[in-house]
């Protein structure tokens, strides 16, 4: 229905967790993944192990993000076209032209007014407002997570995110920029496996 806000994602996530018969389990988002991550964990603390943010804007004042950004959803005569207009926004990866080209095209459907991304662009007007007043509330045991090239997250913000939550912990991938799925995700994965296996 084009409608994104954070009770609708909150509630997408409680519904898999339902649909998939979990009792508790451990949530981790990346970028407004990870601002929905935490939402979640504000609003169903019992139900995760643990909760992992993931290189997130905890706050939009004086940057694009802070208003809604209504864009209609472009469309392209042929794939190549739309493969050419793929950026990763924030811009930053280590990604080699390939990769990002396979992305590209992974990217991309068609529709019937020709081919646009998988993104839906009504997801846009969401706006983002500040999580520093949520943080101290967060129950579940977290890690924070940035990637050291980020333009995103800087260490101040990390180490401030993670002192906010009661008991958390704070890790950088020094390799990644803020796609750090994307620029290392065998470095992600180690940091996330040593979180959970203790």
């Amino acid at each position: 229905d084009g409608v994104y806000n954070a009770t609708r994602w909150v509630s997408d996530v409680e519904e898999a967790r339902q649909a998939l018969g979990w009792e508790r389990f451990a949530l981790c988002g990346h970028s407004l993944g990870a601002r929905v991550a935490i939402d979640y964990a504000l609003a169903h603390p019992g139900r995760l192990s643990a909760l992992i943010a993931v290189d997130f804007l905890t706050e939009t004042s004086g940057r694009r993000f802070s208003r809604p950004r209504p864009q209609p959803q472009p469309h392209y005569d042929d794939p190549a076209s739309a493969a050419g207009r793929f950026r990763l926004m924030p811009p930053g990866t280590t990604l080699g032209e390939s990769a990002l080209a396979d992305l590209a095209r992974q990217s991309i459907k068609k529709d019937e007014k020709g081919f646009t991304w998988k993104y839906d662009w009504r997801c846009f007007q969401y706006s983002y407002t500040p999580l520093w007043p949520a943080l101290p509330h967060v129950q579940t045991r977290t890690l924070i997570v940035r990637g050291g090239l980020s333009a995103l997250m800087d260490t101040e913000t990390l180490a401030r995110v993670a002192a906010a939550i009661p008991g958390a912990e704070a890790a950088t991938v020094p390799e990644a920029y803020h796609h750090v799925p994307l620029d290392a995700p065998a470095r992600l994965s180690e940091i996330l496996l040593d979180f959970l296996s203790r």
